[in-house]
């Protein structure tokens, strides 16, 4: 009789809410219809914190600035930080409650280094010009490390995931990427608009390009033998899906960076020798300083900037005579 009456609540309790909202909507009010995703956030928060950290990143590549978004001068994005803020506060009050977190973890050296930065960041805000923005600073810089590094730890240490993980971001991710070319599309694939297309999800094409080339490699380890068919179909489609991405952002850093990620598979899948290793990069040194002046002539002859043409934005890479962006560059590294 009892479970009978809990099933009626259930009924009862989704019948009035269909009912308002329904009254709501028609008068054009539309924020009711959120509760039920804040109940199951705040569900998850408490009893599955897990699904809900799955859930920060899975919406993490189509979160969206609030500055961009016009609603506000706050630099946060949603729905992602204030999630990230609720679960950092969860953990603390957890941290308070329990008294008890991995000793092995908090001795660690590169915790050490967080902490001492995190100290130095508070101990900093406090002589600020602007101790808000200061104190704001910590706190977003407080969720972020909580989030992805203390809680990280204790969910990467069930092996299967680094998987989760994975393919909750690059999912979401793939169709930031269809979003960016079909918009690229509409511009004719000029590189000049394929600094913006990404936005609001990705502020420009250098984070964007970025991201594409961190996991871009790792998307050739699911073509493996040992994974079904299903994914491996999967993900040679993602790879072409990627390919494209990586192209069309026009970022040369992102390219190279993929370039440089295939030679260290080919060092770690040949098991070549560190000897081998080390010879080969005192020989490249020694002819690199031999023929310094003449690589210096040849590059300062090149003055292909960057271009929509695939062949001539890669040739511009080594253009450090006219191109601005490897000239800030060197000036950053000179200075």
């Amino acid at each position: 009789m009892l479970q009978l009456l809990k099933s009626y609540w259930i009924y009862i309790f989704s019948f009035i809410f269909i009912a308002i909202n329904s009254i709501l909507i028609a008068n054009e009010f539309y924020y009711l219809a959120v509760l039920p995703f804040i109940l199951a956030i705040i569900f998850m928060a408490f009893f599955n914190l897990d699904k809900l950290m799955w859930f920060i990143v899975l919406t993490t590549p189509l979160s969206l600035n609030i500055e961009e978004l016009e609603i506000g001068g706050i630099g946060m994005y949603l729905p992602t930080e204030p999630l990230m803020f609720g679960v950092m506060l969860l953990f603390f009050l957890k941290l308070i409650y329990e008294k008890n977190y991995d000793a092995a973890i908090i001795k660690h050296p590169v915790t050490i280094a967080i902490l001492f930065n995190l100290s130095w960041i508070f101990i900093s805000s406090l002589t600020s010009e602007m101790p808000i923005i200061s104190i704001k600073f910590l706190l977003a810089r407080l969720w972020f490390v909580v989030c992805f590094y203390f809680i990280g730890i204790q969910l990467f240490k069930i092996k299967n995931n680094y998987k989760i993980f994975f393919w909750a971001y690059v999912i979401p991710l793939s169709f930031v990427i269809i979003y960016a070319v079909i918009r690229l599309a509409g511009y004719n694939f000029e590189e000049k608009p394929a600094h913006w297309v990404m936005q609001p999800f990705f502020k420009d094409h250098t984070s964007y390009g970025a991201i594409l080339a961190m996991y871009f490699p790792l998307l050739f380890l699911f073509t493996g033998k040992s994974y079904p068919t299903y994914q491996k179909v999967f993900s040679i489609l993602l790879i072409g899906i990627f390919t494209v991405g990586l192209i069309l952002s026009y970022t040369r850093a992102a390219l190279v960076s993929v370039l440089a990620a295939f030679i260290m598979f080919l060092i770690y899948k040949y098991k070549i020798k560190f000897s081998l290793l080390i010879t080969i990069m005192v020989t490249s040194g020694i002819i690199l300083l031999l023929s310094w002046n003449t690589i210096i002539m040849n590059l300062e002859r090149n003055n292909q900037d960057s271009s929509d043409k695939l062949a001539e934005h890669v040739e511009s890479i080594s253009n450090v005579s006219t191109d601005a962006s490897n000239l800030e560059r060197l000036n950053r590294w000179n200075s």
